[in-house]
């Protein structure tokens, strides 16, 4: 457990008072969070563009944290100030856990060469790595309740461990489009953290793909599997364009009609009407001189009927020249 160090002197600090009293508790909430899920993940610092809609954060409150200078923007999303100063970095974490798991090994080979047992942190057997006399706290048993306690016997179980890879996978796995094969593309989000760097890195990389696969994509047969994705650690490709086929959205045919309505109405001018009227002259002479009439063009003989295209007087008759 890594912790996220708050100063005493934050309601008060010159930073705080920087932001606006109606937004300050908001803003300040919003950088807590951030840095005690960046103190989880070691990052050092770095909260992705994605996290601060996973912590209900807003565009406001992260203007006022960079405005208050509590932030930086960087690449892909804000880097927290300080936080060499201030916080354990990923190299210090990284090196006290080496160091305590060394020490466990080392006690217990101790242990073994003295030819007693190593100990067991589950049974209580033993002692522990510094040397307390008094024994590991065994596991409860759930068949038995617990003294005073206000929950029921069923629960008095010892938590189960979250595993923060399947956690952040799952994460991700909700904003690609394309859900096939879950299982293997779990075990390949494993593999490629290493390739990528960080677990966090990773997240917003499939976080960032998957939403413009989903307003890029026509056909969901053309977005590619997560699996064969992180396979091929596509995370270098260019982000895909959105599709000029797909289908326009809500919101953008109510900004179509919009933009419709408030534009001014196209009239002919006075010149459009008197060349319209000479070319509908023009096409009434030459269907004359093709012999193909239309209604109010016939050339009349004595009888009634058309000289040129033989329309009986009846049925010029019925024609409506208007």
């Amino acid at each position: 457990m890594v912790w996220f160090k708050v100063d005493d002197g934050l309601a008060s600090a010159l930073k705080t008072t920087r932001i606006p009293r109606a937004r300050r508790a908001a803003a300040i909430g919003l950088w807590v969070l951030a840095g005690s899920w960046s103190a989880r993940e070691l990052t050092d610092g770095f909260v992705p563009e994605h996290m601060v809609d996973e912590l209900a954060g807003t565009p406001t409150m992260v203007d006022d944290l960079v405005s208050a200078e509590y932030w930086a923007v960087v690449d892909g999303g804000w880097q927290m100030a300080d936080w060499q100063r201030d916080q354990f970095t990923r190299d210090e974490v990284e090196a006290k856990r080496r160091k305590n798991a060394d020490k466990v090994a080392n006690w217990r080979q101790a242990r073994r060469q003295d030819g007693k047992p190593a100990g067991n942190p589950v049974t209580g057997t033993g002692t522990n790595p510094v040397g307390d006399p008094a024994p590991v706290p065994t596991r409860p048993d759930p068949s038995r309740p617990i003294e005073n306690a206000s929950h029921s016997p069923a629960r008095a179980t010892v938590p189960a461990i979250v595993d923060e890879v399947v956690a952040s996978f799952e994460r991700a796995w909700k904003h690609w489009p394309k859900k096939a094969d879950k299982k293997t593309s779990l075990a390949r989000y494993r593999s490629a953290i290493k390739a990528r760097g960080t677990l966090a890195q990773l997240e917003a990389d499939v976080i960032r793909f998957g939403q413009a696969y989903a307003r890029s994509a026509d056909e969901m047969r053309f977005v590619p599997g997560l699996s064969t994705w992180l396979n091929r650690e596509r995370w270098g490709d260019d982000l895909p364009t959105p599709s000029l086929n797909r289908p326009m959205t809500r919101t953008e045919q109510n900004l179509a009609v919009v933009a419709r309505l408030a534009a001014p109405e196209q009239r002919p001018t006075r010149g459009q009407e008197h060349l319209a009227y000479i070319d509908s002259l023009e096409a009434r002479d030459e269907s004359r001189i093709l012999g193909t009439c239309g209604p109010g063009n016939h050339k009349l003989a004595a009888d009634g009927t058309c000289a040129l295209c033989t329309a009986s007087a009846w049925d010029i008759g019925q024609e409506n020249p208007f």
